[in-house]
């Protein structure tokens, strides 16, 4: 049954991954290889980048797919985990846990204001999603959000946050 599993999977795609999930009424996950890479920059100016090459687990469960993975002190949220949701009505739920907290929600065309937790005090910000983009294929996928985040009297910065993952053997 394991071969039949991986030959579907390898033949259809995530949908097929899913459905094999929910015939044998199991959760599946897997070890995965990640790459993320946040872009952000303010009226015109050049964009700061920063790129993390990481390793994380990914879970299929009911009606979306979990990526996990921890932060580097390279990235400013050391000793985080980050917990990435795609949902399959492509909308994106990303959770911070650690030593930096935050829950933000990507649906295209929406606003959310939230929360982030800091060891110095906590600042509120609204996200607005421009654009959210789940590709999800037999050997990994590709999320690619676009959106505007504020602070409260600051000028938005526009910020493009891109992950790609593969999974590992």
């Amino acid at each position: 049954m394991t071969a039949n599993r991986k030959h579907l999977s390898a033949r259809s795609g995530a949908r097929e991954l899913s459905l094999t999930a929910a015939a044998t009424g199991g959760d599946m996950k897997r070890d995965i290889s990640l790459v993320i890479t946040g872009k952000s920059w303010e009226n015109g100016q050049t964009p700061e980048v920063i790129k993390l090459a990481t390793q994380g687990r990914w879970y299929r469960k009911a009606e979306r797919t979990i990526l996990a993975y921890r932060e580097s002190q390279q990235s400013g949220l050391g000793k985080t985990l980050t917990t990435l949701t795609l949902n399959d009505d492509g909308s994106v739920l990303l959770l911070r846990n650690g030593e930096n907290q935050m829950t933000m929600a990507f649906k295209e065309g929406h606003r959310h204001v939230t929360h982030l937790q800091t060891p110095f005090g906590s600042l509120q910000m609204g996200l607005f999603t421009n654009r959210v983009q789940i590709r999800q294929k037999p050997d990994g996928g590709k999320v690619h959000i676009s959106y505007a985040v504020d602070f409260s009297d600051s000028p938005a910065t526009s910020t493009h946050l891109d992950v790609e993952y593969r999974f590992r053997s």
